[in-house]
């Protein structure tokens, strides 16, 4: 064998793993177009295994990959079906994915089943309240994690200014004469100033902290409002609003649906 063959056969087989994971991928993508993987989809992938340069953790690496993106794709819209989970579920055993793979995804798409079963009319969910002693007939449909903001002033300016003659009295003492108007700047901000479980029941909103604590039956609302990572609400029997946080945006749009079909049931 000469100089060039010696280096022309590990470029040439380089080469073909190249082109055989190209390969594979189209394979994976063409049999999980329509959601399910037929038998003789499956034995065309499998062969890969058997007929090609691929080594047994690149073919599998190329399945993981492919599957992350189709669970992406699944969850864009933010909502995932049932129909999609079970396409999920079923691609996940004819690729034999490993648990943790299959955990993952649990893990992405778990908020996500959870808003389309609510938006599609299916029953809430009934969990164990967090700090809270229910009333009777009380049922708790959401615990989250959550924080209680005020607003209030964190920093205040004085602002002013005089005009007049000023008059020496003496040498380095003067006053002045004329008019003075100046005010009280003050900055307000949301504080947090309360950590604690957010509870929403068939009843009332609990929220429930380390610090303060507040209880509003739904009767008493004036009104509710959805912001990206929080909610509001104005109560008949207090000045401030409710303002609460979320750690993540699921827990507040999660907070948000169930307490809209609430109101609206």
């Amino acid at each position: 064998m000469g100089l060039f063959d010696t280096i022309r056969q590990p470029f040439l087989k380089k080469k073909l793993r190249k082109e055989q994971l190209e390969a594979l991928n189209s394979t994976l993508w063409r049999a999980i177009a329509d959601g399910k993987i037929t038998d003789e989809e499956l034995g065309e992938i499998n062969g890969y295994f058997y007929d090609s340069e691929l080594t047994t953790e690149e073919i599998q690496k190329a399945q993981a990959d492919v599957f992350s993106q189709l669970v992406y794709q699944a969850i864009a819209d933010r909502r995932v079906s049932d129909e999609e989970f079970r396409s999920l579920e079923h691609i996940a055993d004819r690729f034999s994915l490993s648990d943790q793979t299959r955990q993952w995804m649990q893990q992405q798409i778990q908020y996500f089943r959870v808003f389309n079963h609510i938006e599609a009319g299916g029953d809430l969910p009934s969990v164990i309240p967090g700090s809270v002693i229910m009333q009777k007939n009380e049922i708790c449909h959401l615990s989250v994690p959550g924080i209680l903001y005020e607003e209030r002033v964190v920093r205040s300016t004085y602002q002013g200014g005089s005009r007049g003659v000023s008059l020496r009295v003496m040498k380095g003492v003067s006053f002045r004469v004329g008019a003075h108007r100046g005010q009280i700047q003050s900055e307000r901000a949301l504080v947090p100033v309360s950590q604690g479980v957010f509870n929403v029941t068939n009843q009332r909103l609990v929220f429930s902290g380390d610090a303060k604590s507040n209880s509003t039956a739904y009767p008493k609302l004036l009104d509710f409002q959805v912001y990206a990572d929080a909610i509001q609400y104005s109560i008949t029997s207090r000045q401030k609003p409710v303002i609460v946080g979320f750690p993540t945006i699921e827990n507040a749009e999660l907070s948000a649906l169930v307490i809209s079909r609430l109101l609206n049931s």
